[in-house]
């Protein structure tokens, strides 16, 4: 029968059941030192059988049952047993199957802890021991790019920090009260060099930032400031709509198709709202691309500024009430959202991160949150020395921030991960079934 072979041990007895193999090895190791040092007078004091779980095989979990040959020193009287090779003697593992763990996060806990043959419980300590010390070894230590954002997961505000500077997962929080915003970023000793955070348009999360980087650039994210411009043009095809004639309404309610017929020759929306007036329709349409060419042509933030006051006195009165909402904000954020202009942050990376998560919850609906976190950091470390072992690295494009700036201002350069070449299983010979195949007890 071919059957799985465990590395340091030789296997004396094989059984294959429908779902597990159970293996009775014994260790390759010679007798070893007693305790104390006496390297004499040892004496054979009977067995005992240690039981792990190793890497799964073939679709089925490994049981291993070691034969560990018992020594007493006749000097001191000590009692011992032959060293395990390559075993975890707290998880009753083999370190290859730690391993296969901590290298497949993707995989559900729950899914994995039948793979293995383990509790769940026990898969999950292992995720959290090696997220932990993922953490450790960053000694303390900030992106110097930062992109805060929440994610709702059962009606609870989730706080996300992403590092926009390699595009990865940083932390997700419980929540995303100040409180609990303080206690985490409050732990980390080079808050003074970090460069720019970006945001939303959360006064608290403003504020928060100003009180914990002073030396920060804070930058509103340019897809909140063209969504809600996106928001006040769609208030005018709304009042449009009403003040149309009800037979004349069908053409005027095709939100995706409408902006884009405005202006063209032979468009159906030419001569529709007698009562609204085709030339106020233009010139939202024109506002709106005007806005768009602001942070598309800006070279600075003071460039920025200059154009959005020019854009802002051009605005025709009739306009002014549907852009409302815009010239508030733009107020309130000037600096936030025009710092982009000399930056080029944007945090757009955080955003498609927060599918991820919603992805990973829907998997592991019942995780907690502090689980899920764990998930996320071993799989931005995986990401991490999978782009250390690659040495043809080429400059990313459009990927997150279009540049980043180191504590001194300067920029940094950003690279890729290439794709990495899938792993092929190897090659394994049919097994053998033997005749009255039966699955043993482990006991």
């Amino acid at each position: 029968m071919d059957v799985p072979s465990v590395p340091g041990y030789i296997t004396e007895q094989a059984w294959e059941g429908p779902r597990q193999y159970v293996l009775l090895v014994r260790p390759v190791a010679t007798e070893p030192i007693c305790i104390a040092g006496h390297e004499v007078h040892q004496c054979k004091d009977g067995t005992e059988i240690c039981t792990f779980v190793h890497v799964p095989c073939r679709g089925k979990s490994v049981m291993v049952n070691v034969i560990r040959q018992s020594y007493r020193c006749s000097e001191c009287g000590a009692t011992y047993c032959t060293p395990l090779i390559e075993i975890d003697d707290v998880r009753r593992m083999s370190r290859d199957l730690i391993q296969h763990i901590r290298t497949h996060p993707e995989t559900p806990s729950e899914k994995m802890a039948r793979e293995v043959g383990l509790s769940e419980g026990s898969v999950l300590h292992v995720l959290s021991d090696y997220a932990w010390e993922i953490i450790a070894r960053r000694n303390g230590k900030l992106p110097l790019l930062l992109g805060i954002d929440e994610i709702y997961l059962g009606g609870i505000p989730r706080c996300v920090i992403t590092d926009l500077a390699e595009n990865r997962h940083f932390r997700l929080l419980e929540n995303n009260t100040d409180k609990t915003m303080k206690n985490e970023l409050r732990c980390y000793d080079n808050r003074s060099e970090v460069v720019a955070v970006a945001i939303d348009m959360n006064f608290s999360y403003r504020w928060l930032i100003e009180e914990l980087f002073e030396k920060a650039t804070i930058v509103i994210d340019l897809f909140h400031v063209i969504a809600l411009a996106d928001q006040c043009r769609e208030a005018v095809r709304k009042a449009a709509v009403r003040s149309a004639p009800r037979s004349r309404r069908p053409a005027l309610r095709a939100r995706r198709s409408f902006w884009e017929d405005v202006g063209r020759p032979e468009s159906p929306i030419d001569g529709q709202m007698p009562l609204f007036g085709n030339d106020l329709i233009t010139r939202a349409k024109q506002a709106h691309e005007d806005l768009r060419a602001i942070f598309r042509d800006a070279r600075s933030a003071r460039d920025g500024a200059m154009l959005w006051d020019a854009w802002e006195d051009a605005l025709l009165l009739d306009l002014r009430p549907y852009y409302e909402p815009l010239i508030r904000a733009l107020h309130t954020y000037r600096d936030e959202i025009f710092a982009h202009c000399d930056l080029r942050l944007t945090n757009g990376y955080t955003e498609g991160h927060i599918a991820r998560i919603r992805t990973l919850h829907r998997q592991m609906p019942s995780a907690r949150i502090k689980t899920l976190d764990h998930h996320l950091i071993i799989r931005a470390e995986l990401k991490r020395l999978v782009e250390e072992r690659d040495e043809s690295r080429t400059p990313r494009d459009n990927e997150g921030c279009h540049a980043a700036l180191d504590a001194n201002g300067n920029h940094l350069e950003h690279l890729a991960v290439s794709t990495t070449q899938p792993k092929v299983p190897p090659q394994t010979e049919p097994i053998q079934q033997p005749p009255h195949n039966t699955e043993r007890s482990t006991a």
